[in-house]
């Protein structure tokens, strides 16, 4: 192998290199936003157990299955919320506790002590 060819495969190396890292930095910052805000909020509880329960059922195909089902289940009864004017909770929000409405730009709106 000649240094002609050697600075090749090095100048390729590099070249793929920069092209892993542009993609990389495009799915990070662009893809990554887009897909996490349009994700249904599925705690780990939902889906560990009902995998495990497929598995021991069917195998991986019934893990498979078990994840699809759950997921529908939660997808349904999301939309159902939002359809009767709830908020969709994001995945860290913890559990949702009904109370007063509150305003942000008045201190003690909707306070019944008030």
């Amino acid at each position: 192998m000649g240094v002609r060819a050697r600075f090749g495969i090095v100048a390729g190396a590099v070249v793929l290199a920069l092209v892993a890292v542009v993609v990389q930095v495009v799915d990070d910052r662009l893809v990554q936003p887009r897909i996490e805000g349009a994700s249904m909020p599925v705690g780990a509880f939902l889906t560990v157990v009902p995998g495990i329960a497929g598995f021991r059922i069917y195998g991986a195909g019934g893990a498979l299955v078990a994840f699809v089902l759950t997921l529908l289940v939660v997808s349904v009864a999301v939309d159902r919320g939002e359809s009767r004017g709830g908020e969709r909770p994001s995945a860290g929000d913890g559990p949702v506790v009904p109370g007063p409405a509150v305003s942000p730009t008045r201190p003690g709106a909707g306070d019944p002590a008030v």
